[in-house]
């Protein structure tokens, strides 16, 4: 009988079948841990969940292991355990919870990045050990949203508040225009796909027993939850996983012919997609159309396969192995909540200001200001009126147009003198007066003056609406020298926050004198010395590079092969399709050892210029795409190592790779010898040198 830890270090729970025989046993098994290990059960905190017996039965199990019976449902560590179905009344005290802690901070004078961060740290967390246990219902989210929503722009869980940004655009990452919280829905949905996942790919005992109680011996899946209260959540996760998931294929014996998408984004019944074909009678496993490690395709899949467009002899078959399922959106196949989140959330576009607000000299309150500002919703007397107020609209510094967004902040004669000011001092002229003109010009600078106008930018309007806030609401008359000040005060803020460097240039240091700010001047430049190395006798080196026009882009490989003297054996170039840079380098390290198997060199070492591509090797941590082919490619391999170095010892292969990048993808360009347009080679024990 092995005892299960669950959910928490110092509890253990035991499963037994109730007989007497079992039940003395595990008494006598208790007893002897206390003995040898110290510690000591506590009778008043154990407890007994006994199933359907007769009550003497129940007086003879509470007899021989002396502690007290409980039922269900209970609680544990603040999870309320049930059997059946799980109601919306189950988790409603969390919502009830979040809610009593959303109120506690009323009054507190939290500033919205504040309350962001009490969303995110607080109160979401509350909810997500129950999530990643149950399947929640959609009204019970919608009312944990609601609180939310209510919390982060009013402060207070039941008010609601005019001139907000839509929850849907707020629960986007920062470069879709959101804030990066998460919608509850997908939180939850996530999670569930956790146990899913675990669910499919049995390594531990819960697994196993779920899979035992839940799958037929027909391999189906149960229609009915058996008692069971999260059955419902792991199976309705289930098809969200096979959608994400592929095969990296070896024996077949794993991999559902007709119901696992193994060789395209679809398994062959949706790609049928006929409901009159008895699925359910159908248990093919893929082992069947594999004969010695090769593909034995019968005439029928053969024709549906060419009609589906599916090149079935290109998928790699890793023979030796076991099939593994794999997370395909993540580059290493493995699984996690993040990665699943990131697939079934909804996605935005992405917005050009988002990496303005990102920086990390913009102060985070700050940041939040120019996300309201860039989304347009201040509440000027133009968005008030929106909302059927009737209102008579001045703007309060110049006094003479109506109060709209775009007037108060860049075309107010006030607002214009100040940025005039502000772009002399940085030593722009004639700038459109919008935020896209003033945020872009920036790029023209140095990083660190970038950072220092990116926050000249964001803190100039929120001066300009806390001065027309004062004139407003606190009847004082507006100073524009003392805006210049409080202006020049919040550059010095940026300064502390910037860990960018300068250009070294007069211009530059006139701007940071003008500014009154520190220097952060540009290190120079470190040499260091590298050299290209011949292999041992008998080992053939080859040098290898990935290269993509962008990341991802069109791409290509290179490999260039040499001997112990130093000699160019032959060289390669392909080309790749839509690949990263990290995924040609890979790509370039597999071919460079097939074509060396397929000439007899059986003894290699791989040198490249991408330390995390060697890397990737040395730990057999590769892209799940490349497994099955970098199997079989160092399959009759006697020995290869790998080492990485600088562009600067590999400069051959990196040209040879850029010529890949224009050939299509697929083909190949091998050439015996040292290729005539292969103008300089490394050259043994020639110091180069690199400037860090």
């Amino acid at each position: 009988m092995a005892p299960s830890h669950l959910l928490f270090a110092d509890d253990i729970f035991v499963f037994a079948n109730g007989n007497t025989k079992g039940l003395i046993h595990l008494s006598k098994w208790l007893e002897m841990y206390q003995e040898f290990s110290g510690q000591i059960f506590s009778s008043e905190k154990s407890k007994l969940f006994l199933g359907a017996m007769s009550n003497t039965k129940k007086q003879r199990v509470k007899a021989i292991l002396g502690f007290d019976e409980d039922c269900l449902p209970t609680t544990y560590l603040g999870i309320p355990l049930v059997q059946g179905r799980v109601t919306r009344t189950l988790p409603r005290p969390l919502v009830e919870k979040i809610k009593r802690r959303a109120t506690g901070w009323v009054g507190s004078l939290l500033s919205l990045q504040g309350r962001v961060v009490l969303v995110q740290s607080v109160l979401s967390s509350i909810l997500i050990y129950s999530m990643g246990i149950y399947k929640w219902s959609a009204s019970l989210i919608k009312e944990g949203e609601r609180i939310f929503h209510n919390f982060f722009w009013s402060g207070e869980p039941d008010s609601r508040k005019a001139c907000v940004v839509a929850w849907d655009k707020v629960c986007k990452p920062f470069k879709e225009g959101g804030i990066n919280l998460r919608r509850l829905k997908a939180i939850n949905q996530s999670l569930m796909m956790k146990l899913s996942w675990n669910f499919l790919n049995p390594t531990d005992g819960w697994s196993e027993f779920m899979r035992a109680k839940f799958i037929s011996k027909s391999g189906n899946f149960s229609r009915i939850t058996k008692g069971s209260s999260i059955w419902a959540g792991v199976r309705g996760a289930i098809k969200d996983v096979r959608a994400h998931s592929g095969w990296v294929i070896g024996d077949g014996a794993s991999i559902d012919l007709w119901q696992d998408n193994w060789c395209s984004s679809l398994s062959l019944k949706d790609w049928i997609n006929d409901d009159h074909i008895p699925w359910n009678d159908l248990h093919a496993k893929l082992s069947s159309i594999i004969v010695e490690g090769r593909w034995a395709i019968p005439g029928n899949l053969q024709l549906l396969f060419q009609r589906l467009g599916v090149d079935i002899h290109s998928i790699k078959i890793n023979k030796n192995n076991a099939d593994r399922r794999v997370w395909k959106l993540d580059l290493m196949g493995k699984f996690s909540v993040k990665g699943a989140f990131e697939a079934i959330r909804n996605k935005g576009r992405t917005v050009w200001w988002a990496s303005f607000l990102s920086n990390k000299a913009i102060h985070p309150k700050l940041a939040m200001w120019g996300w309201r500002l860039c989304h347009g919703k201040i509440p000027t007397d133009d968005k008030v009126q929106t909302k059927g107020v009737a209102l008579a609209s001045r703007c309060c510094l110049c006094k003479t147009n109506s109060e709209t967004i775009q007037h108060l902040i860049w075309d107010c004669s006030i607002s214009i003198q100040l940025w005039n000011w502000m772009a002399e001092m940085f030593k722009f002229r004639n700038l459109d007066k919008n935020l896209y003109s003033f945020l872009r010009v920036g790029s023209l600078m140095s990083p660190y003056l970038r950072d220092l106008w990116t926050g000249a930018v964001w803190g100039g309007s929120s001066l300009i609406w806390q001065a027309r806030n004062n004139c407003l609401y606190e009847d004082l008359n507006f100073s524009l020298a003392n805006v210049k000040r409080q202006w020049l005060k919040r550059i010095q803020e940026f300064v502390a926050l910037s860990t960018s460097l300068m250009f070294n240039t007069q211009t530059e240091l006139g701007i940071l004198h003008c500014l009154g700010v520190d220097v952060h001047a540009c290190k120079h430049p470190l040499v260091k010395s590298c050299y290209w190395e011949l292999p041992r006798i008998g080992e053939i080196k080859i040098n290898t590079n990935g290269a993509a026009k962008g990341n991802p882009d069109k791409g290509g490989i290179s490999c260039i092969y040499r001997d112990c003297n130093g000699n160019v054996l032959g060289t390669l170039a392909k080309g790749l399709g839509l690949v990263t840079n990290f995924i040609a380098e890979c790509e370039a390290i597999i071919h460079g050892v097939e074509y060396a198997a397929s000439f007899g060199w059986l003894i290699a070492w791989i040198e490249s210029d991408s330390t995390t591509a060697v890397e990737a090797f040395k730990t057999n941590n590769i892209p799940w795409t490349l497994v099955a082919a970098r199997e079989n490619a160092s399959r009759n391999m006697r020995n290869i190592r790998f080492s990485a170095n600088w562009r600067e010892v590999n400069f051959s292969a990196d040209a040879l790779s850029k010529k890949g990048a224009l050939l299509h993808e697929g083909v190949s360009m091998y050439v015996m010898g040292r290729p005539d347009f292969l103008k300089k080679i490394e050259v043994p024990m020639q110091e180069y040198f690199r400037f860090c």
